[in-house]
């Protein structure tokens, strides 16, 4: 009897140390795979409760940080100055996951936006806690814990929160002013849906785990709107070589020699429009520099074309002077909302009694296929 509880203390110990070992300096990383699925339900319940500490079960979780709460609750044009040297303010909050579990050397926390956990993401952690960002706004999410001791495995109940619905504004390690633009009400009532278009300032600084970031969102096309003399536009994507890059040189609002009202400017926003509406290219990332003049314009006309109104549209276009590189040449917020609505009023100009009638005939003018635009709206309105 002795020599059986000696071998069980043995082995126990030596499976605690595998655990470590394994969790040892493992930044926890969302792994996601077809056979999570099943994965996340094959542990064996143990005899320790692992019980919940936050988000309580059920519970909303706040996205927003407390001056982008401001920002959008007080809005009025000019408002971004409140905070004249904000950095990366514009970020929303992760969502900090915290459980109890008595005697476990390592975890593998399960998370998934469907209750079959179908599209969950696996996270292997030796903490208890676990933070989580860019989550998608107004979503129920559900997660489970499976623990690794010397007793064995065990796993947890399934728990849930709801994000806040709110911006989906995103944390990209060395990427500045990066959004989804997904989430406003455009057409109809319908939502612009997340997860297809992002936007950002220029990759050249992404760090590895940038890279990690935007892959996890799952980016196909990088569409580089800087022109070839900007240092390292048109050569390649710091994504990666698996990357659809498309360098295509932009236009900025209406101005004399860089809006798209100037003819050889024109051309190259038909290119961009075309990049945008081709579903092959999804989900696509676009940029240029500072993510604010021509990442803006050309988010100005997307949103007119799925019928985001004018107040929107111009309260999402001043938040990139609650960023690092929207506010880095001092630009006055005032002055560039202005230029925002030059590009506004110009769409009008092209007819229609809506923003999206006059954004809809300008890409007919451009070239644009109607068929075209009809499948691109449906696509981006859910």
């Amino acid at each position: 009897m002795k020599n059986k509880r000696h071998v069980s203390l043995v082995l126990g110990t030596i499976f605690c140390l595998t655990a470590l070992c394994a969790c040892a300096d493992t930044q926890p990383r969302a792994q996601i795979s077809p056979s999570v699925a099943a994965e996340y339900t094959s542990a064996t319940a143990g005899e320790e409760e692992i019980a919940c500490v936050s988000p309580a079960d059920g519970s909303e979780v706040a996205l927003l940080n407390d001056t982008v709460r401001d920002y959008f609750a007080n809005y009025c044009e000019g408002y971004s100055k409140k905070w004249p040297n904000p950095g990366d303010a514009y970020k929303n909050n992760p969502v900090v996951l915290e459980w109890k579990a008595e005697g476990a050397a390592c975890f593998t926390v399960y998370l998934a936006a469907d209750p079959a956990f179908r599209t969950a993401e696996k996270y292997v952690t030796a903490n208890n806690t676990l933070s989580v960002g860019n989550l998608l706004p107004g979503t129920r999410y559900y997660w489970q814990v499976r623990a690794v001791g010397a007793d064995g495995e065990r796993r947890s109940d399934v728990f849930t929160f709801r994000t806040e619905d709110a911006p989906r504004l995103l944390d990209i390690e060395g990427v500045s002013n990066t959004r989804d633009l997904g989430g406003k009400i455009g057409e109809g009532g319908k939502r612009v849906a997340y997860g297809k278009l992002y936007r950002s300032a220029l990759l050249d600084n992404v760090t590895q785990e940038g890279i990690y970031a935007l892959k996890r969102l799952g980016v196909k096309t990088d569409l580089d709107l800087r022109a070839g003399g900007e240092v390292g536009a048109g050569v390649s994507s710091p994504l990666g070589t698996d990357i659809n890059y498309i360098h295509i040189p932009g236009a900025a609002y209406t101005y004399p020699d860089l809006g798209f009202n100037d003819p050889a400017n024109r051309e190259q926003f038909r290119q961009e429009m075309e990049a945008i509406v081709d579903p092959d290219n999804y989900p696509v990332l676009f940029h240029c520099s500072v993510g604010r003049d021509r990442t803006g314009t050309l988010a100005i006309v997307i949103y007119a074309l799925l019928g985001v109104s004018e107040e929107e549209i111009i309260k999402d276009y001043e938040l990139s002077f609650l960023s690092a590189s929207g506010t880095q040449d001092g630009s006055d917020a005032n002055t560039m909302v202005n230029s925002c609505k030059m590009v506004i009023g110009y769409l009008y100009g092209f007819g229609g009694a809506t923003l999206q009638e006059g954004a809809e005939n300008f890409l007919l003018y451009l070239g644009i296929g109607r068929q075209q635009i009809e499948d691109f709206q449906q696509m981006m309105l859910v």
